[in-house]
């Protein structure tokens, strides 16, 4: 939010949040989600809401490839030359 606040173009990665509330505002930014509810998991063996030792539900943005990051954030730095 600090980046996004004082103009720094960010690349977001979201799990379960609500991106539409919380990404950074401006079309500068880039933000990764995958698709919700979150297909990582075989029906039925969802974790549930509150999972020890992950608060913040990082269960599906495990399933962003390091591609798929890398790939944002150098088409980001480009966008910036």
């Amino acid at each position: 939010h600090v980046a996004a606040a004082v103009g720094t173009p960010v690349v977001a990665l979201f799990s379960s949040q609500n991106a539409t509330i919380w990404r950074p505002l401006g079309d500068r930014h880039t933000v990764l989600q995958t698709t919700l509810p979150c297909a990582c998991f075989p029906a039925g063996q969802l974790p549930s809401a509150c999972t020890t030792g992950d608060s913040y539900k990082s269960y599906c943005v495990r399933q962003l490839t390091p591609d798929q990051v890398f790939t944002a954030t150098r088409t980001a730095l480009l966008r910036r030359t």
